[in-house]
């Protein structure tokens, strides 16, 4: 399937999906093939249609203007024209994602691919949150580590 997106060095295709048997009741889930160009590397993911909205509702949570996915409905779909609509649905998610660093270097984006243990290599934007404070009324609210770096960043804030 040819793609009318910029390539990028991550590609995903969800070339089949397959029904099985969670929690009593039957799932969709769609086979994603995760391809890391870079370095040559492929693995396979298997997620629901669910899981897919939440990483929709997780990036829209974090970032402006982010890509939707057409065809939700609020129904349990099981036809197999409509699964097949939602398999190209998703394909043109995943696709608009990868186009935009912000998406792509995104903790939950890169979580979704599970790129942190498959291809470590292509994470650049990785910061450690040492600890929080929360009531702490200086303002200071977090201390970020980046390793690669060896920066210590300290988050401030004025409530004022």
């Amino acid at each position: 399937m040819s793609s009318d997106y910029v390539p990028s060095i991550i590609q995903i295709d969800i070339p089949t999906f397959s029904e099985k048997y969670v929690n009593n009741q039957t799932e969709t889930f769609y086979q994603l093939i995760v391809s890391d160009t870079y370095s040559n590397k492929k693995w396979t993911l298997e997620k629901s249609f669910d899981d897919c909205a939440a990483l929709e509702s997780d990036l829209a949570a974090l970032l402006p203007n982010t890509p939707s996915i057409e065809g939700k409905s609020l129904f349990k779909v099981s036809a197999y024209g409509e699964l097949n609509k939602r398999q190209f649905a998703l394909i043109d998610f995943m696709n608009q994602c990868l186009v935009r660093k912000d998406i792509v270097s995104n903790r939950c984006f890169s979580d979704f691919i599970d790129l942190e243990r498959n291809s470590p290599e292509l994470l650049y934007n990785a910061p450690l949150t040492l600890t929080s404070f929360e009531d702490l009324p200086l303002g200071v609210t977090d201390f970020i580590y980046r390793e690669k770096e060896q920066m210590l960043f300290v988050i401030c804030s004025d409530m004022n």
